[in-house]
């Protein structure tokens, strides 16, 4: 169901709004990084421009996305602080199943397009961060954060790519929990 809320953020449960590129909502979420041929790259940024490819449902279903009743979608989430705390209790959790981590980078986007609220499942394996909504279209806003311990080799190769964005340093995810709230 379509709703007519003027708020993006507050979208009720099962319901979808549309907004246009120009009316974009601005958040924060998590990109794999992978090294590629002269750089480095984020995983829904393959071709280095600072525009996603419109988001697919991956579990192959017949509707457009995001779908209320779906897990498809980009997830963006408002606040940095909230990301991040998130992002900690993630790899803690995983951690413990002694699985090794790819690099993972935040991304400040503009998220447009179809949007929907994450669906509410007991089911699903984690729940989103407070303040996330999915999308259909995603781009880059201004900031990438490339953590400091693989940032020997993917920072400089993220700059390569992603020239007209600001990519930073981060040391600890307590560093934008407690700091940076654009």
């Amino acid at each position: 169901m379509t709703t007519t809320t003027t708020d993006p953020w507050n979208i009720p449960q099962g319901h979808t709004i549309d907004i246009p590129r120009a009316e974009a909502i601005t958040g924060w979420r998590a990109e794999w990084v992978f090294p590629a041929r002269g750089g480095a790259l984020l995983y829904n940024f393959r071709d280095g421009h600072l525009s996603a490819r419109p988001a697919e449902c991956l579990e192959e279903h017949d509707h457009p996305v995001p779908d209320p009743e779906c897990h498809c979608g980009y997830r963006v989430v408002r606040d940095l602080h909230h990301l991040a705390a998130y992002w900690k209790a993630y790899r803690r959790t995983d951690n413990t199943r002694g699985k090794t981590f790819p690099v993972y980078a935040i991304a400040r986007v503009r998220g447009f397009g179809r949007i929907a609220r994450p669906r509410t499942d007991p089911q699903y394996i984690r729940d989103d961060p407070p303040g996330t909504v999915r999308v259909s279209r995603m781009s880059i806003a201004r900031t990438i954060y490339a953590p400091r311990d693989r940032a020997h080799y993917f920072a400089d190769g993220l700059e390569s790519f992603y020239s007209l964005v600001d990519v930073r340093i981060y040391d600890h995810l307590d560093d934008l929990i407690e700091g940076e709230t654009p």
